[in-house]
């Protein structure tokens, strides 16, 4: 019975294709995860590739990196607290959060 189930779940993958496969994903990123920079040699190749990852699933929040995303304030220049945001500073300033938790 230990080796029915053992076989159930065995596969021909190796652990070195399992690791090159990671290392890809890492690499690329996923629909869910975007590139991770691995080393600081790597930097201006990653750049691109999470640049591109940003653009695809996440514009909005490129465009707070492009515009420089302020808080919103009032006529009196104070800033506002997040339960006075309308609609669009709402979903700007979610935006600019989520690119905080991108990088």
């Amino acid at each position: 019975m230990d080796s029915k189930f053992y076989n159930a779940f065995a596969t021909s993958t190796t652990p070195a294709a399992i690791a090159q496969a990671m290392n890809l994903e890492n690499e690329t990123g996923t629909t869910q995860k975007p590139p991770i920079l691995m080393s600081i040699e790597e930097y201006y190749g990653w750049k691109d590739r999470f640049e591109n990852w940003v653009r695809a699933n996440h514009l909005r929040s490129w465009e707070c990196i492009l515009k420089k995303y302020t808080l919103p304030r009032t006529d009196l220049q104070v800033v506002k607290e997040i339960s006075e945001f309308t609609d669009q500073e709402r979903a700007m300033y979610r935006a600019e959060k989520m690119m905080i938790s991108l990088l």
